[in-house]
């Protein structure tokens, strides 16, 4: 028995809550974006990129950050980023998604476009060097027990040094 679709009247053998499997697909999305844009930092000088409040050295960082901004709606099964040019200001990512909304309709491919507003800037690490600051941590380890007087005496003889490196008086 031949059934019509609700939305374009088209006869079908097959109907999901009174939809051909076509308009089905129209009307429920495998993918939506949840953000308007996805924010990337990256620095110039090293390549890492900005994650989460952490600066990560690994190129897949990109990929996971636009990935992370789209809500999957059926089962997934792959995804891909067909193309993304990184460049000043919002440019916009295809991604292609493979998989279905529903058990009657057979796998399919949609692509969702992402906005991606990229970035440069430089991360802490080599703002400081560019800005030749140092830091250090200065571990003192002592055989007898560290009394007060020594403590004082070891502060002391930092204090004096780090100046001394300051002023650029290194032997």
């Amino acid at each position: 028995m031949r059934r019509v679709c609700a939305l374009c009247g088209r006869e079908t053998d097959i109907l999901i809550e009174g939809l051909c499997p076509d308009c089905y697909r129209k009307t429920h999305p495998l993918v939506r974006v949840k953000r308007d844009f996805v924010g990337i930092v990256r620095c110039p000088s090293c390549g890492a990129v900005l994650y989460r409040g952490r600066w990560v050295k690994d190129n897949k960082v990109i990929e996971k950050l636009i990935l992370e901004s789209l809500d999957y709606l059926g089962k997934v099964s792959s995804t891909s980023i067909e193309s993304l040019e990184l460049r000043y200001g919002l440019t916009t990512a295809i991604v292609r998604v493979r998989g279905t909304v529903h058990d009657l309709i057979k796998e399919y491919e949609e692509e969702a476009p992402v906005k991606v507003r990229y970035s440069e800037e430089l991360c802490p690490r080599c703002r400081d060097m560019v800005n030749e600051k140092e830091r250090a941590i200065v571990q003192v380890r002592s055989v007898v027990p560290i009394n007060d007087h020594l403590r004082r005496l070891v502060i002391d003889i930092t204090r004096k040094e780090a100046m001394r490196v300051k002023r650029g008086v290194v032997f």
